[in-house]
């Protein structure tokens, strides 16, 4: 399985190892900023003040406001699919590796900074409508586009049976997700026990929708 890495990333390796503790810097001071300020109260001026960088550091990563908003969003899909990817290279059977982005998945998106990125994004969207399609790519978009390529392999092994990947891979974390984070959304609590029941039970019945004639779980 492979990932959709954003071209302006920094490289890997030695040399961009400075580049890539830099960017990690603007994207976590960008979003305290976005959620302080809103988006179009942050300026590409503030953020170089609060992250301690010049103004053209910044430009060097992320062409505008814009890219760097979509790349805060980038970064939390590709960190939330992490897990499917190493439970992929280490052999795991099909529910083992969907158990575990299940409960990583739900896990970042109950937490308050997340939930807040989520209210942000919503209410921003009102107002630069082509801002919040492109975060949809960037987010959304890419965290389905990564199990769709996961669920289309196992359809080729004969583990599933998935006409629709990318159908499916929505319907998956619609089903993890979805009612869980409009509690949050709405301050609504759960025990930790039901959230990880509930994630269970959203994977077992996905794979009896989607379960192959070889399946191994």
């Amino acid at each position: 399985m492979t990932s959709c890495r954003d071209p302006q990333e920094p490289p890997r390796g030695p040399q961009g190892a400075a580049a890539r503790r830099t960017r990690g810097a603007i994207l976590k001071t960008a979003a305290a900023l976005f959620l302080e300020r809103g988006y179009g109260g942050t300026s590409m001026d503030l953020i170089a003040a609060e992250a301690g960088v010049a103004r053209q550091t910044i430009y060097n990563q992320f062409d505008s406001k814009e890219a760097l908003f979509r790349a805060i969003f980038s970064a939390l899909a590709d960190d939330a699919m992490t897990p499917l990817a190493v439970a992929a290279r280490r052999g795991a059977s099909v529910r083992a590796a969907l158990l575990r982005l299940a409960r990583s998945h739900l896990a970042g998106a109950l937490k308050p900074a997340r939930l807040a990125l989520h209210r942000l994004v919503v209410a921003e969207a009102q107002h630069f409508p082509e801002l919040g399609r492109a975060i949809y790519g960037a987010g959304a978009a890419r965290v389905v586009a990564q199990l769709a390529l996961f669920l289309r392999e196992q359809a080729r092994l004969g583990h599933l049976d998935v006409p629709d990947p990318e159908a499916a891979a929505e319907q998956f974390f619609s089903m993890v997700t979805g009612f869980q984070q409009f509690r949050a959304l709405m301050g609504v609590d759960a025990p930790r026990a039901e959230i990880a029941a509930r994630a269970e039970a959203a994977v077992d019945t996905f794979l009896r929708a989607f379960e192959g004639r070889g399946a191994r779980r």
